[in-house]
């Protein structure tokens, strides 16, 4: 009988290392003014990265950011996504992690930016 041990570890060990390797984070959501009614063309961004999107005329976006790479399996961190439009702005918080596309609560746009 052969020890297979040793050549499982090394592939679940590889699996482990590829996983860290994708960069990108995709949430996806929906933007909804006071009233409960979709908000099309409201700018979308995570707190701390750079990228942005807009939402569509049912109020959906999708924002995929850029990550630092991570060897071994990433642990989960917490992202901001904010929403504004026209001086109004609402934002939630969301756990994530590199190779996910995660669902963000919907965000209502209620209050005045200063």
């Amino acid at each position: 009988m052969k020890n297979y041990f040793f050549p499982l570890f090394l592939i679940v060990y590889a699996g482990f290392l590829i996983s860290g390797c994708n960069q990108k984070i995709t949430f996806e959501g929906t933007v909804y003014n006071r009233a409960l009614s979709p908000v099309s063309g409201a700018t979308i961004k995570e707190k701390i990265y750079p990228e942005k999107t807009t939402s569509d005329a049912a109020g959906k976006y999708n924002l995929t950011i850029e990550v630092p790479a991570v060897v071994g399996y990433p642990t989960a961190k917490s992202y901001t996504i904010e929403a504004t439009f026209r001086g109004t702005t609402g934002s939630n918080d969301v756990m994530a992690r590199p190779g996910e596309t995660v669902f963000v609560k919907d965000i209502v746009i209620s209050t005045s930016t200063p």
